[in-house]
């Protein structure tokens, strides 16, 4: 005779499992399955994820204009380092005749939001589930920004704003939209009352720390000091609205590449590179709502 284990201790040995097996346990059994698309357990293993140590695995995605993507993973095992290649290609989703071009990807929490010509695509390549979104008639691949977030783990929103902007085409001028979309239900909501001060030149470092979504924006002054020039803005999904949460810790130079990016789970970091020397410096910032930065 199998052992029957209660219904509250299945719950919690699942919620240990790391997320990269939960798929292959929902084909066990159907009160598996149930359990394992619960938003009570999901909740626990992504809070067990941010509250333990840092595992040592870097994960990053690589794409291309076309369908393909991979996730690269870096793992370290004490001093011990492999490298993981997972192939994501679209194609194995939706397969079609006409070719797919990708311009955007934001990964949130194990989903990916995937920018394409007219729709998007959020898509959990663990459990291989997708939803398309249409992005609308007035859709833009360089004025409009991207980002995926959530007010609950059952409740998913995508951010598409755009910044001020002319067409070079017909030289008129673009103005600035912010809109919201409920993941389930597919639909848009146009923020009204909306304006903001800033632009966005690095629509790749668009990232989603805990379902807030987080980028760098600048601002045009007119100064010999342009440290102030750059930072890091966020969208709150509950208030709708943006904040600003500090500038960048170093002299902004428009030359020099640079990038925003998570690290160790919970915090956020600013890669620079200088375009003279090729020299990269990074900036951790410890606590989001107090101005601390700590150079690597």
């Amino acid at each position: 005779m199998p052992v029957k284990l209660s219904y509250d201790l299945e719950e919690e040995i699942l919620s240990r499992v790391p997320l990269r097996s939960l798929a292959r346990l929902r084909c066990v059994c159907k009160p598996w399955n149930s359990l394992i698309l619960e938003e009570r357990l999901i909740k626990k293993n992504l809070s067990r994820m941010h509250n333990n140590s840092y595992s040592g695995e870097h994960r990053f995605i690589v794409k291309d204009l076309g369908p393909k993507i991979s996730a690269v993973g870096i793992e370290e095992e004490q001093q011990n380092m492999s490298l993981i290649i997972q192939d994501l290609t679209l194609s194995k989703v939706r397969p079609e005749v006409r070719p797919i071009r990708v311009y955007n990807i934001v990964h949130c929490d194990g989903l990916l939001l995937v920018v394409m010509d007219n729709q998007l695509l959020v898509w959990n390549p663990l459990l291989k589930e997708t939803t398309w979104i249409k992005c609308g008639s007035d859709f833009h691949r360089f004025d409009d920004a991207y980002s995926l977030g959530y007010l609950s783990h059952c409740d998913y929103r995508i951010l598409r704003f755009r910044c001020a902007s002319t067409n070079t085409r017909t030289n008129r001028p673009r103005p600035q939209r912010v809109e919201v979309c409920q993941v389930a239900s597919k639909t848009w909501k146009v923020i009204d009352m909306m304006s903001f001060d800033w632009t966005i030149k690095v629509p790749l470092s668009i990232l989603s720390l805990r379902g807030t979504p987080y980028w760098i924006g600048n601002r045009d002054e007119e100064e010999e000091d342009y440290s102030s020039a750059a930072l890091v803005q966020s969208f709150d999904f509950s208030r709708e609205r943006f904040h600003t949460i500090d500038h960048l810790p170093f002299r902004y130079d428009e030359l020099n590449p640079i990038a925003l990016e998570i690290y160790k789970g919970d915090r956020l970091s600013v890669l620079e590179q200088c375009h003279k020397t090729r020299k990269i410096c990074i900036w951790v910032k410890h606590w989001l709502m107090l101005p601390s930065w700590t150079k690597l």
